[in-house]
């Protein structure tokens, strides 16, 4: 996962030397106030998990972006966590 822009180049400062991982990317926006969640989206009716999905929260605006609204899934929590990433990325960088 890659991060571009001014959140590329603040995230940076933190970890110079290591390598760029989901988890230091989603602890890093924790101290932003930019929250990620990944869910399992589990249909109770027909008794399956559909998939995963992605859900963006900025402190004090709730949810900012939740695939599930889109009735999107993903099949893997990699993919819902790199979809997360990169809608978080957007939302840092247009608020920088």
């Amino acid at each position: 996962m890659k991060l571009t822009g001014k959140c590329k180049e603040d995230f940076g400062t933190l970890l110079k030397n290591t390598t760029e991982s989901n988890a230091y990317i989603i602890s890093w926006f924790d101290t932003k106030g930019i929250y990620i969640s990944i869910e399992v989206e589990y249909d109770k009716m027909l008794q399956y998990n559909r998939g995963f999905t992605a859900i963006v929260y900025k402190e004090g605006w709730g949810f900012v972006y939740a695939d599930v609204l889109r009735d999107d899934v993903y099949e893997t929590r990699l993919e819902a966590t790199n979809a997360a990433i990169l809608k978080a990325n957007e939302l840092y960088n247009e608020l920088q």
